[in-house]
């Protein structure tokens, strides 16, 4: 196998275990990261640094009580040291709504890593954070 082949594999494993560690709460998820790693999220804004990751996963634990990523369908688009990668989502926010409703939102995300060896160096996460469709006004705009 080749190098970059191996690194390939190595880098859609950390996505994998990402996603994984994101959804059971583990706290390995931390060193899937550089230390000076850059998050993004809609609505949130960006930050730097193991303490901003760690900042976003507070918020985010007061907004959402329990994420699942549906990890086996995820796909893969890979250029250089960047990858994108669309999957499902589906959960429950922290007042006891389920996520999506299969009307408006359709749990669907993508996300651009970019990566320092087989370290995620970079996040920029794309979804719509109205999990629930609660954004009434937006959502009758498009009908």
């Amino acid at each position: 196998m080749s190098i970059s082949m191996e690194l390939s594999n190595l880098r859609r494993e950390a996505v994998r275990d990402y996603f994984r560690f994101a959804d059971t709460q583990d706290g390995r998820w931390f060193d899937l990261f550089t230390d000076d790693a850059e998050l993004t999220f809609p609505k949130f804004g960006t930050v730097k640094g193991k303490d901003g990751l760690l900042r976003f996963v507070q918020k985010m634990g007061m907004i959402v009580r329990k994420l699942e990523h549906d990890i086996d369908s995820l796909s893969f688009v890979e250029a250089g040291d960047t990858m994108v990668v669309e999957g499902g989502e589906s959960g429950e926010l922290a007042d006891g709504t389920r996520f999506p409703d299969g009307t408006v939102s359709r749990g669907r995300f993508c996300s651009v890593y970019s990566f320092e060896g087989a370290l995620i160096r970079s996040l920029r996460i794309y979804t719509d954070p109205d999990f629930a469709s609660k954004d009434s006004a937006r959502v009758e705009a498009f009908k």
